[in-house]
């Protein structure tokens, strides 16, 4: 009974200072970016579209308890695309993106159009990935800031 105890996941992440949180938010900078071939998803909007469009890229999504509630939909979303969706407190989702209204996910590069992590030197604005989308939205792109 301890050891299932121990390997349980807790239902909140609650801890700004965890090595997870860390590594996550780390995903805003160029050089983790490049190393780990992941991006960092920020707001529900480009949250939204990524699970409902590119389900295959996402890793882990993370969802402040407010946001829960505001943006069922997005919820829902993200646990029809993975089994990683973490709900954490609001000082865990500052600390993860204090720009990304609680709201936040991994994603792999191949999210991207041309699959991969810009090179060093190139800008990640503007950068866009393609979204699989059905009439009669067909070909429309996401821009990824």
């Amino acid at each position: 009974m301890a050891d299932a105890a121990r390997n349980e996941r807790p239902s909140v992440l609650d801890n700004p200072h965890a090595e997870r949180v860390k590594r996550v938010a780390g995903l805003a900078g160029r050089s983790a970016r490049q190393r780990s071939g992941l991006l960092l998803v920020e707001g529900p909007q480009a949250v939204r579209e990524l699970v409902l469009h590119r389900a295959q890229d996402v890793c882990d999504v993370y969802l402040g308890e407010d946001a829960l509630t505001r943006h069922v939909d997005i919820a829902r979303a993200a646990r029809a695309a993975t089994p990683w969706v973490h709900t954490v407190t609001e000082d865990v989702a500052r600390a993860l993106s204090r720009d990304a209204q609680g709201v936040v996910a991994v994603a792999r590069a191949s999210a991207l159009v041309g699959g991969a992590v810009p090179p060093a030197g190139e800008p990640w604005s503007g950068r866009t990935w393609a979204v699989d989308s059905p009439p009669p939205r067909r070909g429309t792109e996401v821009v990824v800031v």
